[in-house]
């Protein structure tokens, strides 16, 4: 999940790597399971949601993408282009009535709030941390412009968990009716007076409510299309020995491979004017045992299965299933080596 913000999201994510150190040759890697920030100012005004691509319909022409040699239909106003109205102002005065003291820092691009500090906000902390962070989040839709529904539940925290100021998050599941892997949302809290919680702070990366039609409904390529398209391959691997690189090769699908298609999502990204959004959908590649090679199992491809007492080989692969575009290989299937 392609994005920078404000400090605060980079304590968000962490990623690693592991190796099989082992030093047996032939294993691979034991893997591990898997737009500008201004100053509000009171000149802004607000704006209605407008979308540059209204129109889905699915024309004749076709394009080659990714490569494939063309072929697949193409779908007017695909990717769709979104500018997102100026809601600043809004979201500065109703902050200025509930907490005067805290400071708000815009994107533009996104038409949301991206960094709110000095808030020192008291929650209700008799469920549990997130219902008392939401009923301050749903009490001023002009400055947050959250819809809570469309965000994932996290672990109940009870607020005699907060023994220091600290990071809690979540991640955005669906926007305009669709799933979504991109907006995430930070709070800083600290412990308050009593045994309670303060909000001190808020973080986001993330955009305002859509509607269902702000989204460009295209079809999809039919799996029986793109099947072929994915297993044309070659893709590329990356050799090892004890994580240090010795090496790779290319992979090409055999017959007898199992090519199983997963879910599709929404993702959206800053362009030259506005936001562009597209689908994202994967696919995994595993190689049949009879194909496995020595070369094989010494790469990154190789990783434990999910009881973690058999190996699996192959690779993720994700594509545009609305225009067949190859976004991206990944060797390994649930893991990352070395």
């Amino acid at each position: 999940m392609k994005r920078s913000t404000a400090l605060l999201l980079v304590l968000l994510v962490a990623g690693s790597a592991a190796c099989d150190d082992s030093g047996t040759p032939g294993t691979g890697g034991s893997g591990s399971t898997s737009g500008t920030t201004t100053d509000v100012t009171a000149s802004a005004t607000a704006g209605s949601t407008t979308s540059a691509a209204s129109s889905s319909t699915t024309s004749s022409s076709t394009s080659a993408s990714g490569g494939t040699g063309g072929g697949l239909p193409e779908c007017k106003g695909y990717p769709v282009s979104l500018t997102l109205p100026d809601t600043s102002a809004a979201a500065q005065a109703e902050l200025a009535a509930f907490a005067p003291q805290a400071t708000l820092q815009w994107n533009a691009t996104h038409g949301t709030m991206s960094l709110l500090t000095g808030l020192d906000v008291p929650l209700d902390c008799s469920a549990d941390l997130w219902t008392g962070a939401w009923q301050v989040l749903n009490a001023h839709p002009a400055l947050f412009q959250l819809s809570e529904p469309e965000w994932d539940v996290p672990a109940p925290i009870p607020c005699s968990a907060i023994g220091s100021q600290q990071i809690v998050n979540t991640y955005r599941a669906t926007l305009a009716g669709v799933g979504i892997q991109k907006d995430v949302l930070a709070l800083v809290v600290a412990p308050g007076p009593n045994g309670g919680v303060t909000l001190k702070g808020v973080s986001g990366f993330y955009l305002p409510v859509l509607e269902p039609g702000d989204l460009t409904a295209c079809p999809n390529v039919p799996d029986a299309t793109m099947e072929p398209i994915l297993r044309a391959g070659p893709y590329g691997y990356s050799t090892f020995s004890l994580c240090t690189p010795t090496g790779g090769g290319v992979y090409t699908p055999k017959p007898n491979d199992i090519l199983t298609f997963g879910d599709e999502t929404w993702e959206w990204d800053d362009a030259a004017s506005g936001i562009t959004a597209r689908k994202r959908r994967t696919a995994t590649l595993v190689v049949d045992e009879s194909n496995w090679t020595p070369e094989l199992m010494a790469s990154d491809m190789n990783c434990p299965d999910e009881s973690g007492e058999n190996r699996i080989l192959g690779f993720v692969l994700t594509f545009d299933p609305v225009t067949g575009e190859l976004l991206g290989v990944k060797p390994g299937v649930g893991c990352i080596v070395c």
